[in-house]
């Protein structure tokens, strides 16, 4: 168990926790975290006092831990096949199944990511328990502002609040950076993503319609969150 039971008293249930795993705790929360939680910092853990005895469990899912590790040639394989999964039930309705495919190949090749990891990109796969649930893939550019390549997230465990610590995992290395902004591409059609980085402050700075070869095109729109 993530979080220790030490005492109940009336409507508050008080959990001890490590100080790194409070930060994925608060950072899925949200607005539902502060309506809910007490946070009380003591020297060595964070206690948290829990106004609402269902807002562990039903909010959050007792508090994922989620682990990051980066890709390196010896785990690049488990990117591609996570992937593919994704994919074909994030794109199955926006893009051709000959696209998917073609863009798959193309992006996740094993060339391509090292390429990317030597040129700086952050590739890094998230996991829970062990069991790879999304990725990442980012960089700091030359304006100081953060590219956000991909982010992605199996279905299966989306709204969750892990989405939101994987965003703000990128988001905490652009300030520690320096960073002014984070922005990245979004198909136009894939309206869940849209919506969840305008809850996010994210606005539409551009849209940009890029031919990828083979008669295929990316018809996104550019997304910035300033910092």
């Amino acid at each position: 168990m993530p979080l220790l039971v030490i005492a109940v008293k009336r409507f508050y249930v008080v959990y001890l926790v490590q100080p790194a795993r409070f930060v994925n705790h608060q950072n899925s929360g949200g607005a539902e975290f502060e309506k809910n939680v007490t946070v009380v910092p003591t020297k060595n853990h964070t206690c948290l006092l829990i106004k609402n005895p269902f807002f562990m469990n039903a909010q959050h899912n007792e508090f994922p831990i989620v682990d990051f590790e980066k890709v390196t040639i010896d785990n690049v394989d488990m990117v591609k096949s996570v992937a593919r999964a994704i994919w074909q039930v994030t794109y199955k309705d926006i893009i051709s199944q000959q696209q998917m495919d073609y863009m798959l190949d193309n992006m996740y090749s094993t060339d391509k990511i090292m390429q990317e990891i030597e040129k700086g990109f952050q590739w890094e796969v998230a996991s829970i328990d062990q069991d790879i649930v999304g990725y990442l893939d980012y960089i700091m550019e030359q304006d100081q502002r953060v590219f956000l390549s991909k982010i992605y997230l199996r279905p299966e465990v989306q709204k969750k609040g892990i989405g939101q610590i994987l965003l703000n995992r990128v988001i905490d290395f652009s300030k520690r950076n320096g960073g002014l902004a984070v922005y990245l591409t979004v198909n136009k059609d894939n309206t869940k993503a849209i919506s969840f980085y305008e809850r996010n402050g994210f606005v539409t700075v551009d849209a940009v319609v890029a031919e990828i070869g083979n008669g295929y095109v990316m018809d996104d729109y550019i997304m910035q969150l300033d910092l």
